[in-house]
């Protein structure tokens, strides 16, 4: 069971290092009209084309960064293997389930932290990371 969570820890520190990385390259701004869409205020519309806006620049970076895209493809990557771990493996006792409702965290974190960072929340992103370090820990605890 040891070298489980050994593997567990190097896969963390692979997503990690893959959003750190996402991170220090990209910081966009900018700011884009369109029509609102009915029945929203107008500052939630105007804050989800800015957040829209930010994205496809970022995306657009993605595209252009061969080292953007190699962290993207890494916590893509990451996140399929959490995946294929937690919907895999039947937990047959506490300590599985355990491990697999961490795991359950860690890929929400994930991915919470990409579209967070996707949209321009950069230090949201961040302490999505820290969450996932923290999990990381307590698995190497456990």
């Amino acid at each position: 069971m040891e070298g489980v969570y050994t593997l567990v820890g190097a896969i963390i520190a692979a997503a990690l290092a893959g959003l750190i990385g996402f991170w220090a390259g990209k910081r966009f701004h900018g700011r884009e009209t369109t029509d609102s869409q009915p029945g929203i205020p107008d500052n939630l519309n105007s804050l989800h084309r800015g957040e829209e806006f930010i994205r496809n620049r970022s995306m657009e970076a993605i595209k252009a960064d061969v080292n953007m895209a190699a962290h993207t493809d890494m916590i893509e990557q990451t996140m399929n293997l959490f995946n294929f771990f937690i919907r895999q493996n039947e937990a047959v006792d506490e300590d599985k389930e355990t491990i697999q409702l961490l795991g359950i965290r860690i890929f929400n974190g994930l991915a919470s932290a990409l579209k967070l960072m996707f949209s321009g929340y950069y230090q949201t992103a961040a302490l999505q990371g820290r969450d996932i370090l923290e999990t990381a820990f307590l698995l190497d605890y456990l």
